[in-house]
């Protein structure tokens, strides 16, 4: 891969990263804007290894290539898996003809696609993902290509690390509006004050081990409080310094 190619990959990426309406996941789709953008493979795609489930497509040069995700599945035999597991850039010329992974193959011929690169995609705690290239015919592919191929995961592994950061933002802010929420629905039930209020959910929580937020989400869904079975130890209206 050349000097001017991987300056133009970084600039295309920096320059929709750093635009100044930035939507959630739009990094990742510079880096496949980029990729894509220099014709070196049909489709680009980033796939998110998603605990307990399969590989699902986070970001797509080709939206009808999108279910090309639903053939990743952790326990199966793939490109992404074998990429992550063996820290190796994967590739094959032609799936056709390719024996290391026969039922991901055969799906994957049968959404047009003959010729795939998988790189993983790194945080310091284990594999992100993938960064795939798809061609929709037989491909010899070349070094450049691999090159152009390690380079966008080197881009798609931080915009990935990225987008994760602002999910779990976003979740942490809906958890404590949620919170707040049934806080001031416990508040007009029971007349009594916010920090009562929290104290009281929070003393739900604990004594039926579940999480704060669930318990909110629930109060929140009744649009009121249900008191728990009697043997529960809850005592409406306590101080909150007490509990």
């Amino acid at each position: 891969m050349s000097t001017r190619a991987a300056a133009q990959l970084a600039d295309l990426v920096s320059a929709t990263r750093d635009s100044p309406v930035v939507q959630p996941g739009s990094g990742l789709d510079a880096v496949i804007r980029a990729v894509a953008s220099l014709q070196v493979a049909d489709v680009v795609t980033i796939t998110e290894r998603i605990p307990s489930k399969a590989l699902v497509v986070v970001a797509t040069s080709d939206p009808a290539a999108a279910p090309l995700g639903d053939v990743y599945d952790e326990h199966d035999p793939s490109p992404c898996i074998t990429a992550a597991a063996t820290d190796t850039v994967v590739f094959s010329s032609d799936l056709a003809v390719d024996p290391r992974w026969p039922d991901w193959s055969a799906e994957t011929l049968g959404h047009g696609i003959h010729a795939v690169i998988s790189v993983v995609l790194h945080r310091r705690t284990g594999p992100l993902g993938c960064l795939n290239l798809y061609w929709r015919q037989p491909h010899q592919i070349d070094a450049d290509e691999l090159d152009i191929a390690q380079l966008g995961a080197v881009h798609a592994s931080l915009e990935l690390a990225h987008h994760r950061q602002e999910i779990n933002l976003w979740k942490a802010i809906d958890a404590r509006n949620l919170v707040g929420q049934a806080q001031g629905i416990v508040m007009a039930q029971f007349d009594i004050d916010s920090g009562q209020a929290f104290a009281l959910i929070r003393r739900l929580s604990q004594s039926s081990n579940t999480k704060v937020h669930v318990v909110a989400d629930r109060i929140v869904q009744n649009r009121r409080l249900v008191l728990p079975d009697p043997g529960v130890d809850v005592v409406v209206g306590e101080p909150a310094s007490a509990l």
